[in-house]
């Protein structure tokens, strides 16, 4: 075998496999979306690394267009490969397809933004100021995102964009389609952290606090042995405790409650970036409201109807601007051709040079 077969079979496997997964097929449903001209047996060792010969091209093509990807992409190298992620869901169960569709979606956003890193040297490395911190407890979580909050110099205020905070610190941050029962997913490849959002969540608070939940899951050392529910628990903690800090929290609020106002939770909304809902709980979990006055809000929240749609929003937008805005300097400053950027943007190029337009 030459050295171009070898490598061949070293990407070509892993890299049509992915795009399968990510077009929710099996291994006879391609068959038949290529009417059969290579068959469910062929793929299937395709994949496991078993071809003798080489496709041809014109089957290649046929692939690519049967799966909606570039014919290059089944040459792009696995930069890092992705652990056992922590996937965020909403009530509805996630189904294993899609879990494993947004799998791949996750490790071709994270092989091209670490192709592109290399590119243009723009590298970073994140510091995990909770390394070796242990948290058991939901006080320890508490105490894990007041540690991470001096540690980030994030004082007792706000935090604007929770995006850029996390992209400023090495947490890559990527986007993906996908179904509403998905929220979010972290995980490590090697020494690099990583997210997966859903693009199509436009509820600024219910993105900031899934970041930042899991941001918990990257960062706080939690003994294995938890139970997933209790691990869910630390991680909302964290997440509602790095939103709004305690202090701060109980100088808006006060000590002790026993009645609150719309209006006033619908202002801290807006200044804190935490949903309605939110604030209610770390108001019950902080002691301020009882456990019967906040059962009383959420029965009045849903009779309302605002557990599908809350009042008052948060102005800061929360997208992932990093790995465009580094593609598009690297393009204009000629260090990247605008076929490349294209490809790493996974737009095609004629749109590509129709929407970037060079200005100085």
């Amino acid at each position: 075998m030459s050295d171009m077969e070898a490598e061949f079979w070293n990407l070509f496997p892993r890299r049509l496999a992915g795009a399968r997964k990510m077009s929710g097929l099996s291994l006879r449903a391609l068959s038949e979306r290529l009417k059969k001209v290579v068959s469910y047996q062929t793929l299937s060792n395709w994949e496991k690394g078993k071809g003798g010969e080489l496709p041809e091209m014109p089957v290649l093509q046929n692939l690519a267009s049967a799966l909606n990807v570039r014919l290059d992409f089944f040459f792009e190298p696995v930069r890092a490969e992705i652990a056992q992620p922590e996937f965020r869901k909403r009530k509805s169960k996630l189904k294993a397809r899609d879990e494993g569709a947004l799998l791949e979606q996750a490790q071709v956003g994270l092989d091209r933004y670490l192709e592109l890193e290399e590119i243009t040297g723009a590298s970073t490395a994140v510091d995990n100021p909770l390394q070796g911190f242990g948290v058991a407890t939901i006080e320890e979580a508490q105490k894990a995102a007041a540690k991470l909050r001096d540690a980030w110099d994030l004082g007792g205020n706000p935090i604007p964009q929770v995006v850029e905070m996390l992209e400023e610190r090495g947490i890559r941050v990527l986007e993906a389609d996908a179904p509403e029962s998905f929220d979010g997913l972290a995980a490590w490849a090697g020494d690099i952290p990583f997210m997966l959002v859903n693009r199509k969540v436009k509820d600024s608070c219910r993105l900031r606090f899934t970041l930042l939940h899991e941001l918990g899951h990257l960062l706080m050392r939690i003994p294995e042995e938890l139970a997933p529910k209790e691990v869910e628990k630390l991680c909302n903690r964290f997440a509602s405790a790095l939103l709004f800090p305690a202090e701060a929290f109980r100088s808006h609020f006060g000590e002790r409650r026993h009645h609150v106002t719309l209006p006033e939770l619908i202002s801290l909304k807006e200044e804190w970036g935490m949903s309605i809902a939110a604030i209610a709980y770390r108001a019950k979990d902080l002691g301020i409201i009882s456990e019967d006055r906040h059962r009383s809000f959420s029965i009045n929240l849903g009779q309302r109807g605002y557990k599908k749609e809350e009042p008052g929003a948060y102005a800061m937008p929360e997208r992932p601007q990093r790995f465009k805005q580094i593609a598009l300097r690297s393009f204009a400053e000629e260090i990247i051709s605008g076929t490349k950027a294209a490809s790493l943007l996974d737009v095609p190029y004629e749109s590509f040079l129709k929407d970037t337009l060079i200005v100085a």
